[in-house]
């Protein structure tokens, strides 16, 4: 049998020699073509299995391993540093060193059920015992960027801090993504100055400003910097925005001037923003210089006026709420005043109850809309937040605020 194959391969040899070379080279062309797909095959077939076994590895143990995570970090017993390696190793031997990346995904699942479990007395005896920092960090000093991209975001998560040497050199990396996640993870992972990059200009993105906030609320909360100081010098709008929300959320109240000098910017969104946080930080004295500012603003700051004033609730406001409301250019505008004035106290509801009787069909639709407690409105939940977290000692504010 073996003879004749090598009989038949000798006659096809000679068979394909005795053609033309334009023939010859286009059988060898689709030949090593073949060749290659069988191998392209192959090798997405082993991949695929290999991706399989391990994906049928972790569905098996990952519950386990977060089982094992779970009594130790909820324990009441404080473990000694090499015991949790010790009962580790005794439950799952069979793990080796390409799966601790499923050690690492168990933890970040635990954490993403309960945040608090970071402050677990057990948390940092865990950490030291698996070597989770010395993994992460040769994730990040990897050549694929898919790699260090999710090692900088566990250390985030895990709220693990690194040398500056080890992270600074992805801060300025080209890759976009990266850069920005290392920038937005230093504020918590650098054991250095967290808030280095501020004094740098670039673009923050919605999804930017919302991880440095959640980084913020989770481990600065009490120590966080005066954000004036970047308002003054900055002139990316997109970081000045950031930094005026910063000051409106962690009610900086020491910053109301350097958002008063903001009033008179050009950008629209800025003096928006500007306006919400004063309002929002319920600086009463700038009641005359919004209500002087409103006709000469376009629509989106209007609104942000009539909202501040909102928080203000002096009684000179009603006049000017009044007229504003019959001067409306827009019925969403009038909407908004209507609700102001129905949110304004005993004098705002007085006035309410008149325009009732004065309006008919959309308009007084409109009021009637306000008027419902059981349709919910953004003015009304922040108004009414604000005075439970005012009225009560209890008052535990969600981490991820308004941006």
């Amino acid at each position: 049998m073996f003879n004749y194959i090598l009989k038949y391969i000798e006659y096809l040899w000679i068979s394909i020699n005795s053609f033309p070379v334009i023939i010859r080279i286009s059988i060898y062309f689709i030949f090593f073509s073949c060749l290659l797909i069988i191998f392209f095959f192959l090798g997405v077939f082993l991949t695929r299995k290999v991706k399989n076994k391990h994906e049928n590895l972790i569905k098996e143990i990952q519950p386990k391993i977060i089982d094992f995570f779970n009594k130790i970090l909820y324990s009441d017993k404080l473990y000694e540093k090499g015991s949790v390696l010790q009962l580790f190793n005794e439950r799952f031997r069979d793990i080796k060193t390409k799966n601790k990346k499923t050690i690492i995904s168990s933890l970040e699942k635990i954490i993403d059920d309960d945040n608090d479990i970071l402050f677990s007395k057990n948390y940092k005896i865990l950490i030291s015992d698996l070597d989770i920092v010395e993994i992460l960090e040769k994730n990040i000093d990897s050549s694929n960027n898919k790699v260090r991209f999710k090692s900088i975001q566990t250390f985030s998560k895990l709220n693990l801090t690194i040398s500056d040497s080890k992270i600074l050199p992805h801060t300025y990396s080209n890759k976009e993504n990266l850069y920005k996640e290392a920038r937005s993870s230093y504020v918590t992972i650098s054991n250095n100055d967290p808030f280095k990059f501020f004094d740098e200009e670039y673009e923050l993105n919605e999804w930017d400003q919302i991880n440095l906030l959640h980084q913020f609320r989770l481990h600065h909360k009490d120590k966080l910097p005066n954000f004036s100081k970047w308002i003054k010098y900055s002139k990316n709008k997109s970081q000045i925005s950031f930094f005026i929300k910063m000051i409106r959320i962690f009610k900086q109240k020491s910053s109301i001037f350097s958002l008063l000098e903001l009033l008179n910017n050009d950008d629209i969104t800025i003096r928006a923003e500007t306006i919400k946080a004063i309002g929002e930080l319920e600086y009463q004295s700038s009641e005359a210089q919004l209500i002087k500012m409103y006709d000469n603003e376009p629509f989106l700051c209007q609104k942000e006026i009539i909202k501040a004033l909102s928080h203000f609730k002096i009684k000179k406001g009603i006049p000017f709420l009044k007229e504003a409301y019959f001067n409306a250019s827009t019925n969403e505008l009038r909407k908004v005043i209507a609700e102001v004035i129905f949110l304004y106290g005993v004098e705002g509801k007085q006035l309410f109850k008149k325009l009732k009787k004065q309006e008919s069909g959309f308009n007084l639709l409109i009021l009637k809309h306000i008027e419902n407690p059981l349709i919910p409105s953004e003015l009304k939940n922040s108004l009414s937040k604000k005075k439970y977290e005012i009225g009560s000692s209890f008052s535990n504010p969600s981490l991820t605020a308004s941006i």
